[in-house]
């Protein structure tokens, strides 16, 4: 084990998908992070916010498993992802090294809020590593229930332009996922719920 895997953050991880078609443009693998500081009402997926929780991953460990020549680009949500910047940053940087595909992180802070919390060298990170963030609280009031935002306060911040608002907007609402074990999994903005389980 050299230095860098010895000093690696540990990113606390509600669950991974390695292929969906309704987490961000074309086929992508999906990570939710676990726990949320944000705990919107209304969320469709609760059971992301606890802290503690989740299963912890090394990130590039989990960059590895994910990586599919087949994938166009990596999702991030949560859970809060930003809650946990350096081992979400450090799954970034990992998918970069090993992955030529987008990278897309949803998050529930407002890209104000991230500017004002941030050093300016922890944003340059950020916007270096991630091609499309859409930030912002879930707000029922607002709900759109299409496309990535969730909610129409939501912002689209497009820092590599590899990927246009018009194709955030139209990526399908829903997703069923048939799992090798044969269970299925609901997912996308606005998920069917099947039984009690949706992420």
């Amino acid at each position: 084990m050299d230095r860098a895997e010895l000093v690696e953050p540990v990113l606390s991880v509600h669950s991974f998908l390695r292929r969906s078609a309704a987490n961000g443009p074309g086929i992508r693998a999906v990570v939710w992070t676990q726990g949320c500081s944000i705990g919107c009402k209304g969320c469709f997926n609760p059971g992301t916010h606890g802290f503690p929780g989740g299963t912890p991953w090394r990130p590039s460990e989990l960059a590895r498993l994910l990586v599919d020549t087949n994938v166009d680009g990596l999702t991030v949500s949560g859970g809060e992802p930003l809650d946990q910047w350096e081992g979400t940053l450090a799954l970034l940087q990992a998918w970069r090294q090993i992955h030529p595909g987008t990278v897309v992180v949803l998050t529930g802070h407002t890209w104000e809020r991230i500017l004002a919390r941030r050093l300016a060298a922890e944003i340059e990170r950020l916007q270096a590593l991630v091609d499309v963030l859409i930030a912002g609280p879930y707000l029922q009031s607002h709900h759109l229930g299409s496309g990535l935002r969730g909610s129409s306060n939501k912002t689209i911040h497009s820092f590599s332009r590899r990927h246009t608002v018009e194709e955030i907007d139209s990526i399908p609402s829903t997703e069923v996922v048939i799992q090798e074990d044969g269970s299925l999994i609901a997912t996308g903005v606005h998920p069917l719920r099947i039984g009690r389980h949706a992420v």
